[in-house]
């Protein structure tokens, strides 16, 4: 999509009621996103997914972007299950046992209930990633009646 078919789905989305948000990474592949939504409405939840194992720097860098680009709606997701809940029975961190689960914990769970309050979920897959993200449509169903 270009920038006026992206800008005119959102207002289109908005003009029927429909509650928005984006979810990035704020790696360098994240910056086309969202500086497209800060052109069109800057105030459309941007959602930095904490899982607590980022880098300093990353941190710093998603800080310094937010400004930059006049985001005016980060949310900082974090997990509801404490670092210290997520080991496993010998005592290891998930993230190094059982990573699926790690990120079901810190990501998708965290996600799952944005997914509940929220109508349309902007997200920039990139097509050259996997077979899956390639095979994927500008719009498609999401949990629990999203629009991704």
């Amino acid at each position: 999509m270009n920038f006026e078919e992206i800008k005119s789905a959102i207002e289109n989305y908005k003009s029927e009621g429909k509650k928005l948000f984006t979810t990035s990474s704020f790696q360098s592949h994240s910056l086309v996103l969202l500086h497209i939504l800060s052109r069109i409405d800057n105030s459309i939840p941007i959602v930095f997914i904490n899982t607590g194992y980022h880098f300093p720097e990353t941190v710093a860098f998603r800080d310094k972007v937010v400004e930059k680009f006049g985001l005016t709606n980060l949310i900082d997701l974090r997990s509801d299950v404490p670092k210290f809940m997520q080991r496993d029975s010998e005592g290891r961190l998930l993230f190094t046992s059982d990573p699926d689960h790690c990120c079901y914990l810190n990501k998708t769970q965290p996600v799952d209930s944005l997914l509940l309050r929220h109508d349309v979920w902007i997200n920039g897959v990139r097509a050259d990633q996997s077979a899956v993200r390639k095979a994927m449509k500008v719009e498609q169903p999401a949990p629990h009646n999203t629009v991704r």
